[in-house]
């Protein structure tokens, strides 16, 4: 069995998207799969992490991509599955080519059909997706969800939206979190969509502000939001807040394993891995509705804010009252929850079953 996954970049930009997608070939590979990563020819040395995987380059110049990809064998009928990830771009265009040439095809948006996502370029885009994307969207045998949220509103469009979550490697090795200095993280993409500022602005305006035992952390690559949080960082003489840019492996892991509080005020998620891999850290989740993990909050393993800085302020004057024990108490009860109901080995057996179903179709 074949898997192939179509992606538009493998660029650290789409980090969230392509990390995600290759969490489960391992435990697949133990069932028998095999999964490729086909992305557009692109500049740029491939990211460390995709080194032992298989990527695919599809060369610029080819102007028949289905065919090309039939006579190198990576497209074989009755043993090849294809994935879109994403909207709008290549991905949704190419397996709608396959799909006709009698490949089974999956599309996974990765939350670009929120609303919120939607509502960026939004004329742009509204008018694309009536007369294209939802159009080849509908041809698919079925588009996958990522949270039960998104699968809500994708049913609007297309009702046999199907729902398999991200998961996460459980972290087994021991926590041991310090209790001198409590930190609260934000660990992605500075992006306006999820609120780095917004956390930055509601830290000032709390009482954490400068209190020498509280840190908030602001890591991620920068999307047009790091030289706003540093303005505010300077004009408001706040000397707790670390900007420590883009993290990756060993020191990501240092990060998160030192880490109390996991903030994610975002406006929209797809479904946030970082909040899964957070928790495994024994991280206590501080999530907004537009993360899409209602399973944490009624579960009472996540606080929830709404995504505007009264409300972030909030919640962070309620945490800092915390005692270390409720604290800890309240990290191991999430990575309970985590580790039990996401581990990659439950979430790698219902994609290959689902993959068994289209096949033998």
């Amino acid at each position: 069995m074949k898997i192939l996954h179509l992606l538009s970049s493998l660029q650290k930009i789409n980090y969230g998207v392509w990390n995600a997608v290759r969490s489960t070939f391992a435990p697949l590979k133990d069932l028998g799969v095999e999964n490729y990563l086909v992305v557009p020819e692109q500049p740029g040395e491939m990211p460390e992490e995709l080194s032992n995987e298989n990527v695919f380059f599809i060369p610029n110049d080819q102007t028949d991509i289905p065919n090309y990809l039939i006579n190198k064998n990576l497209a074989v009928k009755n043993e090849t599955v294809i994935i879109s990830h994403g909207s709008w771009q290549i991905p949704t265009r190419l397996a709608k080519k396959l799909n006709e040439l009698g490949f089974p095809w999956l599309a996974y948006p990765h939350g670009m059909l929120e609303p919120w996502s939607m509502q960026h370029k939004r004329w742009k885009k509204l008018l694309y997706f009536t007369v294209f994307e939802k159009r080849y969207l509908s041809q698919a045998n079925q588009v996958i969800a990522v949270g039960a949220p998104e699968q809500s509103n994708l049913k609007k469009w297309f009702p046999n939206a199907g729902l398999i979550p991200n998961g996460i490697e459980p972290f087994v090795k021991p926590v041991v979190k310090e209790d001198e200095v409590i930190s609260v993280l934000f660990l992605g993409r500075l992006h306006t969509k999820k609120n780095p500022l917004e956390l930055a602005k509601a830290w000032i305006a709390s009482s954490l502000k400068n209190k020498k035992n509280y840190q908030l952390i602001i890591a991620g690559p920068d999307e047009g939001e790091q030289t706003k949080i540093e303005k505010e960082i300077v004009a408001t003489h706040t000397g707790n807040i670390l900007l420590p840019g883009p993290v990756y492996g060993i020191e990501k892991e240092k990060l998160l394993c030192s880490s109390h509080f996991f903030a994610l005020p975002s406006q929209s998620e797809g479904f946030p891995t970082s909040v899964l891999e957070a928790m495994t850290f024994q991280c206590v989740p501080i999530i907004s509705e537009g993360c899409n993990f209602p399973e944490a909050l009624q579960n009472n393993v996540a606080l929830e804010v709404e995504d505007n800085i009264g409300s972030i302020k909030n919640k962070l004057e309620e945490i800092s009252s915390w005692k270390a024990e409720e604290i800890e108490q309240k990290g191991k009860k999430a990575k309970k929850f985590v580790d039990e109901n996401y581990s990659l080995q439950k979430i790698a057996q219902m994609q290959f079953t689902l993959y068994k179903q289209l096949l033998n179709a």
